[in-house]
């Protein structure tokens, strides 16, 4: 099965695509250092461009499937909250490819900042957009009274001529799928109607009620790392004694934390190792703040950010035991979001840093995709 991404940053979805028997035809993104990347690490066509520069006449590909995360910060709960109006928007020209290509199916993620009730009907109108993309904003018309078209068409069946999509939106938090972060994100997912395809998405795997009962009830967790238990915070007591009224969870795996991720990694101050590759250097002058307090080891990380608005890697630092802070390594960083150590990036430091932040963790993308591959191979059954 093939697949066209657009937006493919450093190559996170890209990443779970393959994993899950996808082959890349094309991966496209606007930055420089993402490209160099994404060459250092797939077989594919890499093209520098800009999506709205991007013309699909005269291309004859006809994919399986169409990916991308579409610029985030539009919608961004730290962003400018310009929405539709920000010049970053990328869901037109995601909206657009589907239109050209007419994939099989399709994926694209996104903040989950989209969800803001202030935003929500805006949010409509892309899902409606997504299920009738050959249906086009006519010259002066505004988004609501397309909305309003849109729905009509798609509500009363106008034609059956069009190509039609039916699309399913997620609020997915990845550490319930194995990685090692609390990261909520929104999954669009849309199958061809002429397919017929059945799918749902993939049920978690993972949960936070097995970690706390691992922790506070077994004390397997502990044992596990060969450190002492600390003593249960008050919050935690609270959440273990809902555990006991939910014993289904506990089917689950239990959360993966940054002690898990790291658990054999030597801390950055002692490392001794290949200085040349600096992945796993040690970057000082860390601060906690109001907002930006670090990751507690026994958690799965905070979400891990591009280091926009001036905040230097965001949240991407580690709290230790005493309270102090201390920046992820890039290897340590490549962990927390499920890439591979081998992983190759291009890039200044800072520039990495945005890659991996911006990126999709390679295990929810697998997840996703897996599922969506096996939906259109049973199609019909």
């Amino acid at each position: 099965m093939n697949v066209v991404e657009f937006f493919a940053g450093a190559g996170g979805l890209a990443q779970g695509l393959e994993s899950a028997g996808f082959r890349h035809l094309i991966a496209l993104d606007f930055n420089s250092d993402a490209c160099e990347t994404l060459k250092k690490n797939y077989n594919c066509n890499v093209i520098l461009k800009d999506v709205r520069e991007f013309q699909f006449e005269g291309l004859r590909i006809e994919p399986t499937l169409f990916a991308g995360g579409p610029p985030c910060q539009p919608f961004s709960t730290a962003g400018r909250h310009a929405a539709e109006s920000d010049h970053r928007n990328g869901f037109p020209d995601a909206i657009r490819a589907v239109r050209h290509l007419k994939p099989n199916a399709f994926i694209f993620e996104n903040v989950n900042g989209l969800l803001r009730k202030n935003w929500e009907e805006y949010v409509t109108y892309l899902v409606r957009q997504l299920q009738e993309p050959e249906l086009t904003i006519k010259p002066k018309e505004t988004w609501y009274k397309h909305s309003e078209r849109l729905n009509t068409a798609y509500l009363r069946k106008v034609s059956n001529q069009r190509t039609r999509y039916q699309v399913q939106m997620h609020l997915v938090n990845a550490a319930n799928y194995g990685v090692p972060q609390k990261r909520l994100r929104v999954i669009f997912v849309g199958f061809r109607e002429d397919l017929s395809v059945r799918w749902s998405l993939p049920l978690p795997t993972y949960s936070e009620e097995s970690l706390l009962h691992s922790k506070w009830i077994t004390g397997e967790y502990w044992d596990e790392h060969g450190i002492t238990a600390p003593i249960c915070s008050d919050i935690e007591r609270k959440k273990v004694s809902r555990v006991l009224e939910q014993p289904e969870l506990l089917i689950r795996k239990r959360w993966r934390t940054v002690r898990d991720a790291l658990k054999d990694l030597q801390d950055p101050e002692v490392y001794i190792g290949n200085k040349q590759d600096n992945i796993h250097a040690f970057i000082p002058g860390a601060r906690s703040y109001k907002g930006h307090t670090g990751s507690d080891f026994d958690q799965p990380a905070k979400t891990i950010k591009s280091g926009v608005n001036g905040i230097g890697g965001g949240e991407n630092m580690l709290r230790r035991e005493n309270g102090s802070v201390r920046y992820f390594t890039i290897l340590e960083l490549l962990r927390l979001q499920s890439f591979p150590d081998n992983y190759q990036l291009f890039g200044t430091r800072s520039s990495v840093i945005k890659q991996i932040g911006n990126a999709v963790p390679p295990l929810l993308a697998y997840v996703i995709a897996n599922s969506i591959k096996l939906a259109l191979q049973r199609r019909g059954n």
